[in-house]
């Protein structure tokens, strides 16, 4: 399962680890929720746009549109808003975001690379209403289920890479329940493996929108929960982004626990609970007595082999 997720990547982290060029800054977020807008990775010959080589702010009177919509917070003093800005700053957490999708706020120049990175909604809406709960959203979707009729279209030709470094799985301790964020060791960006489909055609202003896959749990997080977002190797990256790779036995070749030995996991704090808060401490280790049952391996039943 993957209820939130951090991306603290640099542009120069973002291009050495996916092979994207970022044109904008790409601010930290230690607490991406379910119906905000993320970045996604296509292969290039999926575009949403074709690319401008400079960058590209909204117009004033679709910042005043939004705005209106309540689907923007006031800046005090902010001027026009890029689409990166967006993403951090102006995005209320948990809402729907619903802004045009006729440019590229991060675009692959053509013929620089073979990627393209853009601005999705984490989260595919029901049919029905133009505004839904957050709630309502499907936010994952377990690997085996998207072999289904339902999204199998999707499963052979648009599928997405979604850049995390982290995310976060809780534990249910009597009434409450303890976040845990999970990261590689050595603090690397990796790529979630996702599904993506576009606006509806009559709603062109919307941003496309895209789903989590999951897999089940590693033995690392098994104690906390049975599943986990379908974290891809390096290598699988290509295979993952090619369209031209079409037959589930090779899809789903590369969708399989990540190796545990990679990653570590360790408590933080309650306030990842609430979506609209996106601070450093979000993934601030929590001192607390040792839990054997998760970080001690030669205690606990969990371990055995």
């Amino acid at each position: 399962m993957c209820g939130r997720f951090t991306l603290r990547v640099s542009a120069e982290g973002m291009a050495g680890e996916f092979l994207v060029m970022v044109l904008d800054p790409l601010p930290p977020r230690y607490n991406i929720a379910p119906g905000q807008a993320i970045l996604v990775i296509l292969g290039v010959a999926d575009p949403l746009w074709e690319p401008e080589p400079k960058k590209t702010n909204f117009s004033e009177s679709l910042v005043e549109e939004l705005a209106e919509d309540g689907a923007l917070r006031a800046v005090a003093g902010a001027q026009t808003p890029s689409r990166a800005d967006l993403s951090t700053e102006m995005v209320s957490a948990g809402q729907a975001v619903e802004i045009s999708g006729r440019e590229p706020p991060i675009a692959t120049p053509p013929g620089a690379l073979n990627r393209q990175l853009v601005w999705m909604q984490w989260g595919f809406r029901p049919s029905g209403p133009s505004t839904v709960a957050t709630g309502s959203l499907l936010v994952n979707l377990r690997a085996e289920n998207a072999q289904q009729p339902r999204f199998r279209r999707l499963l052979e030709t648009q599928r997405c890479l979604i850049p995390a470094d982290g995310f976060y799985e809780w534990e249910k301790i009597a009434a409450s329940r303890q976040p845990f964020f999970i990261h590689r060791k050595d603090d690397r960006p990796f790529g979630l493996a996702g599904l993506w489909k576009p606006a509806p055609p009559e709603q062109p202003w919307r941003l496309p929108e895209c789903v989590v896959l999951t897999c089940p749990a590693n033995r690392l997080i098994r104690p906390l929960h049975d599943r986990m977002p379908a974290i891809l190797l390096p290598e699988h990256y290509s295979i993952w982004l090619n369209s031209a790779v079409t037959t589930v036995e090779q899809i789903a070749a590369v969708l399989h626990p990540y190796p545990e030995e990679l990653l570590e996991i360790y408590p933080v704090s309650g306030r990842v609970n609430s979506a609209h808060y996106d601070q450093p401490d979000c993934i601030q280790r929590l001192d607390r007595p040792h839990q054997g049952r998760l970080f001690d391996p030669e205690k606990s039943e969990f371990f055995e082999s």
